[in-house]
């Protein structure tokens, strides 16, 4: 569990922090871009010695690219004793442009690759029926292959 394992403060501080760091990251990748992720803070700097965790788990979202949108500050109440405050974090996960390939660097993928790099919505509605019939036809001709061997008479029919 986030925040309970460690034999004494710092240890727990450390272990909290890096297990918000990886809570971060995963939010991150399994976050959609331009999508949104809610994170709610207990705040206790008794605990903490001072340290502020909002400020540190919003450093581990943006190193992660999650953009802090907006923070709300709201105080506990009952707990004061404990907690103080809790922080609503909204945050947004960013679209990284350098992430998008180019026009070039798809073609020189597929050459260089030998490989399929390819979508375009109206030719998958109109080719699909093509596609499959092709991909089906590949993977008979294949078992054929791997059961009976290369022989002529598989490349003809």
């Amino acid at each position: 569990m986030i925040g309970l394992r460690g034999k004494n403060k710092t240890e727990r501080l450390e272990n909290y922090f890096e297990d918000m760091r990886t809570v971060c990251v995963e939010i991150a990748r399994v976050l959609k871009p331009d999508k949104y992720a809610v994170i709610i803070i207990g705040s206790n700097t008794n605990q903490t010695g001072g340290i502020q965790l909002e400020d540190k788990i919003i450093n581990f979202c943006e190193r992660a690219n999650l953009k802090l949108v907006k923070s709300i500050v709201k105080p506990i109440k009952g707990l004061r004793n404990t907690m103080k405050d809790e922080y609503v974090l909204f945050l947004k996960k960013l679209f990284k442009r350098h992430l998008m390939k180019s026009t070039d660097e798809k073609f020189k993928k597929v050459i260089d690759k030998n490989t399929f790099y390819f979508y375009n919505k109206e030719f998958e509605e109109s080719y699909e029926g093509y596609v499959n019939s092709i991909k089906e036809l590949l993977l008979n001709l294949k078992n054929e292959i791997e059961l009976n061997g290369l022989k002529k008479n598989s490349l003809k029919n």
